[in-house]
């Protein structure tokens, strides 16, 4: 009987004895436009290290008795401030912000400190003017198996902040996902890195109530180093150079296909409907010369596709001459003509001449009439002579 009673008197302080408090957690003076939360902190006074409570507790709170919402806590061990309450003010002014416990899984035995009230001052800084900057601070550029660790500072703290940050690689895939914060502590991050190294970027953006004329972005630049026996070879095909393509005549195009944990092995090379192909069956870095043959001109993508990756360019193809057949007819006329009128052949029989074009009878003639006016010339100064 004694064990019993000692027992029920054991559980008795452990359920029913437990002492929470609520207190506020708002400065005295706030900022209009600024987004408040988890306005108050609700404390098991009772909790004893090494032992896990599991308390449930029913709150609510009140703004200068125009804003009251209700709110619960779940899995209450030593303190909790999230879920506590919000205010995002609208208008300049004073105003006052209390928190109840109302009611809790457990027997809270001292009630004078289930409420909790401050009075605050709202004021309006956006149009004050201010000059604050933003900058990342790193003591190191290089990190090799090891977390980053790096500070967001500004210069000037006096106004309510928000530091939106986050890290990508330098193609702007993000590595860390945006987060917000409003307190200027250490910021650390743990790299996957899966290749030999790698560039990333921290990124970060300032958010200040007030007119400012500072810096409010930066960017910071720095390189992770893999393990080796982590680092994981990429995978990808790529254009690296094509020759001179013209129609039906074979081409050549330089690729470079990089393969590394994955079981797909064909690659292809396609220009309209000419397709190559090749097998990449082993892991590593290669490069190949493959043929293509176009069948007409024009321009086109050439596609270089397999192992998951794509890679593509625009080639142009250069047509045949082509002859017109008519312009060939008449050529060769031309050609036959021209053979005719400089050629005089003698008739073997006669020995007179058996064909003389125009050409040939007008230079004869005019041969005959200059040796015809020189002999004028002569007579005429002949007779002048003898006059």
């Amino acid at each position: 009987m004694r064990y019993i009673l000692l027992f029920l008197v054991i559980f008795s302080f452990c359920v029913y004895g437990e002492d929470l408090k609520i207190e506020s957690r708002s400065d005295d003076v706030l900022f209009l436009g600024f987004d408040y939360k988890d306005l108050f902190k609700v404390t098991n006074l009772d909790h004893k290290t090494g032992i896990k409570d599991n308390i449930t507790v029913f709150g609510k709170y009140d703004i200068s008795n125009f804003k009251e919402e209700e709110f619960s806590l779940y899995g209450l061990n030593y303190y909790k401030t999230s879920g506590t309450g919000k205010f995002k003010p609208k208008e300049e002014g004073n105003y006052t912000i209390c928190g109840y416990i109302l009611d809790s899984s457990v027997n809270d035995n001292n009630s004078l400190n289930d409420e909790s009230c401050k009075n605050v001052t709202v004021i309006d800084t956006r149009n004050i003017k201010c000059n604050v900057s933003l900058w990342i601070y790193s003591n190191k550029n290089i990190y090799e198996n090891e977390k980053v660790e790096f500070y967001n500072y500004i210069s000037n703290s006096s106004f309510p902040f928000i530091i939106e940050y986050w890290i990508e690689d330098i193609f702007g895939y993000v590595a860390k996902k945006k987060y917000n914060t409003t307190v200027l502590s250490k910021k650390r991050w743990t790299p996957k890195v899966k290749v030999k190294e790698k560039a990333f970027l921290i990124k970060n953006k300032l958010h200040v109530l007030c007119n400012n004329s500072g810096v409010e972005e930066d960017i910071k630049l720095f390189v992770v180093k893999g393990k080796e026996d982590e680092v994981e070879l990429s995978t990808y095909v790529k254009i690296l150079d094509v020759s001179k393509l013209k129609e039906n005549e074979v081409g050549d195009v330089k690729i470079e296909v990089s393969k590394g944990d994955t079981r797909k092995y064909v690659v292809d090379l396609k220009l309209g409907s000419e397709k190559s192909k090749i097998y990449v069956k082993e892991k590593g870095n290669f490069t190949f010369l493959l043929p293509v043959i176009p069948k007409k001109e024009g321009s086109f993508d050439l596609v270089l596709e397999g192992l998951g990756s794509k890679d593509k360019k625009k080639v142009e193809v250069e047509g045949l001459e082509k002859i017109d057949e008519k312009s060939k007819v008449k050529e060769i006329v031309k050609e036959n003509l021209l053979e005719k009128e400089e050629k005089i052949e003698n008739n073997v029989l006669t020995g007179n001449v058996v064909y003389e074009s125009t050409d040939v009878k007008a230079g004869k003639l005019s041969v005959y009439l200059i040796i015809f006016a020189l002999i004028l010339v002569v007579i005429f100064l002949v007779f002048r002579k003898d006059l």
